[in-house]
């Protein structure tokens, strides 16, 4: 069963994240790669927003009752099979998840 308000939730969730990021003034590669606050606070920022895109991914997997994914990339493999999402989304959706997991495990 999906729960409507969770989704809704994380999804504001995601957005309040992308908001923040959005009020950042970076000038240049050199001020990002030099100022370690702004690299902390976008990498963090990225990471939340990652993550609560795969909470929802996950849900709708158990929610429906759908193939178990071994990883988080593949959760969006099944939501596309599914037609769930669009399957051109999936390899930007793995992306950010891998992007998601340099950020955590650096």
């Amino acid at each position: 069963m999906l729960d409507r308000l969770l989704i809704e939730k994380k999804l504001r969730k995601i957005e309040e994240f992308l908001g923040e990021l959005a009020e950042v003034e970076i000038r240049s590669f050199d001020e990002f790669r030099g100022n370690i606050v702004i690299k902390r606070f976008v990498g963090r920022n990225m990471e939340l927003a990652v993550e609560q895109m795969v909470d929802v991914c996950k849900h709708f997997v158990a929610g429906l009752d759908l193939n178990e994914p071994e990883t988080y990339a593949e959760c969006f493999n099944i939501l596309a099979k599914e037609g769930i999402i669009p399957g051109d989304s999936v390899s930007k959706f793995q992306s950010m998840v891998r992007v998601r997991n340099i950020l955590i495990h650096v």
